[in-house]
């Protein structure tokens, strides 16, 4: 097991208990060579468990469920989940307020929160060993004791106005935000925060960002959890997961769930509606929603928002057939090549950049049915004197690229990048945790129910981490042919230019 102090009796943060019982239905070997296992709890949430030795007094929890803003109706919901984190932040949690719940955690390293995205519900939690158990009481907070604040909401709304108009006067945030409308669009899932948001969360209020909150984080057992470091032993560990996440029941007040046939039995609560998939042990499990359908072995939804928003095809696994490993580390490869050529072409021969950088997205969750991802951004800073030199600069760099593809140097100072950095993640906590995560969300994305966690392939998740972990082949799959091919998908045109000026031309 883990070194480190094992957890103790410590100063508790849920005062009154929220959560009691739950327990650990199974435990099984997920990857024995790496020692990693995998519960199943009561409540149908599932805990991928690793246990390393490099950091001696850290562990990582983290969680990730499928659906986000994307399955939610009213525009105002969509723009109000994006606050949602930090009006809960901001706010404190169970009966502390933020203030409060800093001086309650004084004498602890511990930090918990929940979050939402589009298309995804995330929670992270990390401490020493000995705050574990503190850790585990926030997250279970965090579920069923959110607090919001009127004050907090207030902060909020003064901290927009304050970014709005530091923006208006800010060269580097124009060129963001010109750059984030060309690249993600300016639909309500994805655009930057706008003054009329503050309207929105005005008339949303306390109660409205209780609710929900409710509605987003209302069934456990749609939750997937990966805990890494220096975790205790089995028997130390197995009330700590059974009370806290384990402990979490669907919350009843909430119609983001439905009861399967045997729902009364389980929770207490009296079946609702139409029996769903995965309930008839009792567990109860979000309904599939209108629109959901299977497309070989990438679980889609296809979605159309306002009028504002395009069409969008969602891959609800966070890394899908559509964008797989190799997709990535392809686009990884290009990234860096670029950069590396940028850096020659405009800071060593022109001497006209003060900075450049290339990225590379190579979304796995949204297709924009209208472009064609990956897509590549290149970004860089001189002189206004000296800009239409970088323009030129990287024109010439990309077209380069696109007519003659990559060498084999390319190839070879790319693949020891990777390598380097691979072997670097492997002696950090939160580089596992994506890698299991991922393996763990992948492999529930080729269920028959995608959003009960527990309905996941034990063989599959396996199969999954072991491509993840094999890197040698995927080391042999980046060539001068595989590289240059994928070039195409990344610079299929020429590029767009977005250009902010500084308030000074000598800036």
């Amino acid at each position: 097991g883990g070194s480190g102090e094992p957890p103790t009796k410590r100063r508790r943060v849920d005062r009154p208990p929220i959560v009691s019982g739950g327990a650990v239905v199974s435990e099984e070997v997920l990857d024995a060579k790496l020692g990693v296992s995998y519960w199943t709890l009561d409540n149908g949430a599932t805990v991928t468990i690793k246990r390393t030795d490099f950091m001696h007094d850290e562990v990582t929890l983290s969680g990730e469920a499928l659906g986000g803003s994307s399955n939610l109706d009213d525009r105002r919901d969509i723009v109000a989940c994006r606050f949602l984190p930090l009006v809960a932040s901001l706010s404190g949690v169970g009966d502390l307020s933020a203030s409060d719940l800093n001086q309650a955690l004084a004498a602890s390293v511990v930090q918990a929160s929940l979050g939402a995205s589009r298309y995804g519900r995330s929670a992270t939690a990390y401490g020493a060993v000995k705050d574990l158990e503190v850790a585990l009481q926030l997250t279970a907070l965090h579920f069923r004791r959110p607090r919001f604040d009127p004050v907090a909401l207030e902060q909020l709304v003064s901290l927009i106005k304050q970014d709005k108009q530091t923006e208006k006067t800010d060269p580097s945030q124009q060129f963001e935000l010109r750059l984030h409308e060309l690249v993600q669009g300016d639909g309500d899932h994805v655009r930057p925060t706008k003054e009329e948001d503050i309207g929105v969360i005005e008339t949303r209020g306390v109660e409205g960002f209780r609710q929900l909150w409710s509605r987003l984080f209302a069934e456990p057992g749609e939750w997937s959890w990966v805990l890494v470091g220096a975790v205790p032993d089995d028997e130390t560990l197995r009330p700590l997961l059974s009370r806290y996440l384990g402990g979490l029941r669907p919350d009843p007040s909430s119609s983001s769930w439905v009861a399967g046939p045997a729902g009364a039995a389980a929770g207490g609560s009296p079946a609702a509606g139409p029996p769903a998939a995965g309930g008839a042990d009792g567990r109860r499990v979000r309904p599939v929603p209108d629109g959901f359908t299977k497309t070989a072995t990438t679980a889609v939804v296809r979605r159309s928002g306002d009028s504002t928003t395009k069409t969008q095809m969602v891959v609800q696994c966070a890394t899908g057939a559509v964008s797989d490993l190799r997709a990535r580390t392809l686009s990884r490869a290009i990234a860096e090549t670029v950069g590396r050529r940028l850096h020659e072409k405009l800071r060593v021969e022109l001497g006209a950049a003060y900075s450049s950088g290339c990225e590379v997205e190579c979304d796995s969750q949204v297709i924009d049915v209208e472009s064609r991802l990956p897509h590549a951004s290149v970004a860089f800073s001189c002189k206004e004197s000296n800009l239409p030199a970088c323009l030129e600069g990287v024109r010439a760099v990309i077209r380069d690229l696109r007519a003659r593809g990559v060498s084999e140097q390319d190839v070879a100072t790319t693949v020891a990048q990777l390598q380097s950095q691979h072997q670097d993640g492997l002696m950090e906590n939160d580089y596992w945790s994506s890698l299991l995560l991922a393996s763990v969300l992948e492999a529930r994305s080729q269920s028959d129910d995608p959003f009960a966690a527990s309905t996941m392939s034990l063989h599959s998740a396996r199969r999954l981490l072991c491509e993840k972990m094999n890197r040698e082949a995927l080391w042999e799959g980046i060539t001068k042919e595989s590289l240059s091919a994928h070039v195409a998908l990344v610079f299929p045109t020429e590029p767009t230019v977005v250009v902010t000026l500084a308030p000074s031309a000598s800036d």
